[in-house]
């Protein structure tokens, strides 16, 4: 995780604009925390604060936390919203959240094994009786992206993405062309991996520690299918 995103940040949000109605996801997501009366949150893996700063804009006092430098300096321009560099999978914060998020499939890049230790810290940080709301890319959507090849173009940058599934983890390699002012371009590369959890294993590490499950849909409050390309998962913290 720790070089994920160094070269793509100053892209991500033109590259990736069409990727989740965000909106949406807010609306869903304000439900839930009108519902329990939440008004501190925390967006982990919050990349360049796409869902950070729109529930800041509907009245929560917001903390965004990324592994990433790179994404934070383009989360910044935003001063409601406190940016922390941090590791998801060692979240420590300076006051209690009252809701967390984790959204776009951040929870993807933690392996099967770091499950537990990641949602006991997000526990130990969140009030009793908060929600914590999260998604994941499905194991079908994953499958579907093997040995896939999609490209982005503009005219300061070109971006080539590779997909190798091997049925544990997605491999994606990822060659970023930067126009320079002199014409010629500048090739970067990073290498992502993510890996695939099911239903059952998310809700299992969930209620493992201290949250119970209170539903799990396709992309924010959509009835399940087998094809679902996402699940979202709202879990409430228990009150002990």
């Amino acid at each position: 995780m720790s070089h994920c995103y160094k070269f793509l940040a100053p892209f991500y949000n033109k590259f990736t604009k069409d990727d989740g109605d965000y909106d949406r996801w807010a609306e869903y997501i304000l439900k839930a925390a009108h519902e329990h009366g939440s008004k501190r949150g925390v967006d982990i893996a919050c990349g360049t604060g796409k869902m950070a700063k729109r529930l800041c804009a509907a009245g929560l006092n917001m903390i965004g936390v990324d592994k990433s430098t790179r994404m934070l300096m383009w989360a910044r321009d935003d001063y409601r919203t406190l940016w922390v560099y941090q590791d998801m999978r060692k979240l420590k914060l300076i006051r209690l959240a009252d809701i967390a998020v984790c959204v776009n499939d951040g929870i993807n890049y933690l392996k099967p094994t770091e499950l537990d230790d990641f949602f006991l810290h997000v526990h130990d940080n969140m009030t009793p009786g908060g929600p914590f709301i999260f998604d994941i890319s499905t194991p079908y959507k994953m499958a579907g992206m093997d040995k896939q090849l999609y490209y982005w173009d503009d005219d300061k940058a070109t971006l080539f993405w590779n997909n190798k599934f091997t049925g544990r983890r997605l491999i994606m390699d990822l060659v970023l062309f930067v126009k320079m002012t002199h014409g010629a371009y500048l090739r970067k590369e990073e290498q992502h991996i993510q890996y695939p959890h099911t239903i059952e294993s998310i809700t299992a590490a969930v209620e493992r520690n201290g949250f119970t499950m209170r539903e799990v849909t396709e992309s924010y409050g959509l009835p399940l299918r087998p094809e679902s390309d996402r699940w979202t998962f709202y879990a409430v913290r228990d009150m002990r």
